[in-house]
């Protein structure tokens, strides 16, 4: 095979392989494995920052060992946005290191990571006072947008199977969920819908209940 790919530039094959992995990471696998010149090319940077790691399984993050480990590192190096949204989570759920957590979700988020964008806003509802607000904000309004509403629901699943197989140390997890909303009947309101609607955002009455239904979701989830 690697006659025939000797014809090819490097540049091609770095396009083709940067393709591959950003379409499946048992493909992008499965081609670094097939012969040395792909293994090769597979190892470079701009391959490493489009590797897809949606298929990664999050409880393997917990206990990463050296190959695990070395592959993430990798990909963060290389600026990969769902290894740094991956990080940001172990970073602030298992550490308690938000400093950390932010360098990696700030960077992921302000190159467009639905995923580290909606780890934020849950950091800033746990984080209370102005923070809290901030976050209502933030999250309500990607919760109302029909481009990022389905987005919040599947990163909303990667962040409980994440929190049901993590060692969480962060006492703001620990401590339970915090309340948004401060309006009594709103609050009743809800915890009557929640009964009738289940697990939907229909007949929400504000964007602090919008977040505290949110919040629900995962802690309960968990």
């Amino acid at each position: 095979m690697s006659s025939n790919l000797d014809s090819i530039p490097k540049d091609l094959l770095t396009h083709i392989l940067a393709r591959v992995a950003t379409s499946s990471l048992n493909s992008y696998f499965n081609v670094k494995l097939s012969c040395k010149m792909l293994k090769e090319v597979a190892e470079c940077s701009n391959v490493y920052k489009c590797i897809s790691l949606d298929e990664f399984p999050m409880d393997a993050l917990h206990d990463m060992n050296g190959d695990v480990r070395s592959f993430i590192n990798r990909c963060v190096e290389c600026e990969n946005l769902d290894a740094l949204y991956m990080l940001g989570m172990i970073e602030y759920f298992s550490c308690n290191n938000l400093a950390k957590a932010l360098v990696c979700l700030n960077k992921s988020a302000s190159l467009g990571h639905v995923g580290a964008y909606y780890i934020i806003t849950i950091i800033l509802l746990l984080s209370g006072k102005d923070f809290k607000q901030r976050g209502v904000t933030l999250l309500s309004a990607m919760k109302s947008s029909v481009e990022y509403r389905e987005k919040v629901k599947y990163y909303r699943e990667k962040l409980i199977k994440f929190l049901r197989s993590a060692k969480t140390r962060n006492p703001k997890v620990l401590n339970g969920r915090p309340t948004c909303c401060t309006n009594d009947r709103h609050r009743f309101l809800e915890t009557n819908a929640l009964a009738s609607v289940g697990n939907t955002d229909n007949y929400v009455f504000c964007d602090a209940c919008t977040c505290d239904r949110e919040l629900i979701y995962i802690f309960e989830g968990i």
